[in-house]
């Protein structure tokens, strides 16, 4: 009984060793889980970014969001001194690039909530002149979402309009 009971403890010991050790690797080597400014954005998150070429020759990065939860390939919302640049690996095409002079407005679905981000929706106009629409998440921690929008419209003297999502709101209805 004193071997069962020892041999528990020792398989609870590794069992809160490995625990620690991996919220150590989850803290240290995942994106953040708001939206940063670049001075805050971690060393490892950077690198990321950088493995991925998201950037252009001299270019900087604004803002930053990631809603990947071990890498930020899995979602990557950036806002750079010359462009919006979202890159989703699942999408399997390479990163979408709007810039800033192209954006036409800027709409806000902002969401207090941890665990569901705020919905970002932007008009550009495409090189051909078609006018296009993204829709993108951001969180809404620390007002980032709104931060992160009113620093994209700036130089475009565009404010961030608020919207609700129209065809969503009809499924909520009842009959």
């Amino acid at each position: 009984m004193k071997k069962i009971l020892i041999g528990c403890g020792v398989l609870f010991a590794v069992l809160v060793v490995a625990l620690f050790a991996f919220l150590v690797y989850v803290g240290t080597s995942t994106p953040e889980t708001m939206v940063v400014r670049f001075d805050d954005v971690s060393a490892h998150t950077l690198q990321q970014v950088d493995e991925l070429d998201l950037l252009q020759e001299g270019e900087s990065i604004r803002f930053l969001y990631s809603d990947g939860f071990l890498h930020v390939r899995d979602g990557c919302y950036l806002l750079t001194d010359r462009a919006l640049v979202i890159y989703v690996e699942a999408w399997g095409e390479p990163a979408t690039r709007i810039p800033v002079e192209a954006v036409q407005q800027i709409e806000l679905m902002h969401s207090e909530s941890f665990f569901l981000d705020s919905l970002a929706r932007v008009s550009y106009v495409e090189l051909d002149g078609e006018e296009m629409w993204i829709t993108f998440p951001l969180s809404g921690e620390n007002g980032g979402d709104r931060e992160f929008l009113i620093a994209l419209g700036e130089p475009n003297g565009l404010p961030v309009e608020d919207f609700v999502d129209e065809p969503l709101e009809g499924l909520l209805e009842e009959d």
